[in-house]
């Protein structure tokens, strides 16, 4: 499942990356790295002890977010 919410960001953060420097577009190229940086720190959340229980769903939330934001 995490595997999948970042193929999600990953995939969708790419399509908002070139659609930001195509339209010269700042909010899309800040929020690239920004959902990246979130999700990879969220991934820190699993090292707690049943931490898998509450970062795995946020993830899925931010792919989510990201995917939205790409739609």
């Amino acid at each position: 499942i995490i595997s999948l919410g970042f193929l999600v960001i990953h995939t969708s953060s790419m399509i908002i990356a070139f659609n930001g420097y195509g339209e010269r577009k700042k909010s899309d190229l800040i929020f690239v790295p920004v959902v990246h940086l979130i999700a990879a720190v969220m991934t820190l959340i699993n090292l707690a002890p049943g931490g898998c229980l509450i970062g795995t769903p946020l993830l899925c939330v931010v792919a989510a977010v990201t995917l939205q934001y790409c739609w």
